[in-house]
């Protein structure tokens, strides 16, 4: 059972009532096989919001993890499947190519390290060893 906690930001906060929303875009995603752009920019915003956050944090939240490790896959896989979109207009094709391209561009920079900022032997120093520097 999830812990309920109260000691979490307003961005994160606002994020985990989106994904536990109706509208969450992998949800909508999966269950309407239908790219909401508009859904699908919220849902960055959100996540861009949530990094920038905790971006000099050693760690991030595990539902942040979870996006990068699960979401996006889900999401690139149902994008991926050789109907999604087969009868939409070339515009649209367009659109869903895109931002394909943006959700593993995403992943990547996220895998890579490209959103932290955070001083490591700092870290050190005042987490396991102890000292205030």
């Amino acid at each position: 059972m999830q812990e309920n906690r109260t000691d979490i930001s307003p961005t994160l906060k606002d994020y985990l009532e989106y994904k536990m929303s109706d509208d969450f875009f992998p949800l909508v995603l999966r269950v309407r096989m239908e790219w909401n752009d508009s859904n699908y920019r919220k849902m960055i915003g959100l996540i861009n919001r949530v990094l920038e956050e905790h971006k000099n944090e050693y760690f991030y939240p595990l539902d942040v993890i979870l996006f990068f490790t699960k979401e996006i896959n889900t999401m690139l896989s149902i994008i991926s499947h050789p109907l999604f979109g087969k009868t939409r207009e070339d515009e649209y094709k367009l659109l869903v190519s895109k931002r394909k391209k943006e959700l593993q561009d995403f992943q990547r920079d996220f895998f890579v390290g490209n959103y932290f900022e955070y001083d490591f032997l700092q870290y050190l120093n005042k987490k396991i060893i102890g000292n205030e520097a």
